[in-house]
């Protein structure tokens, strides 16, 4: 089943509320980049924690 492809990019005003720092509802402040970046480095942490060495 595929999931359905939302650009929300095609809409007015979205891409300048982006430029003017508002990420969805929220406002974009270093308090919610370093939750972005932490919820996205723990995985990828854990991924490469895995990945095989070379011999």
């Amino acid at each position: 089943m595929a999931l359905p492809c939302r650009l929300n990019f095609y809409k007015p005003g979205v891409v300048d509320g982006i430029l003017n720092g508002l990420m969805w509802r929220f406002d974009v402040s270093s308090t919610l980049l370093t939750v972005v970046l932490v919820s996205v480095s723990i995985p990828a942490m854990m991924v490469a924690d895995t990945w095989p060495t070379a011999p």
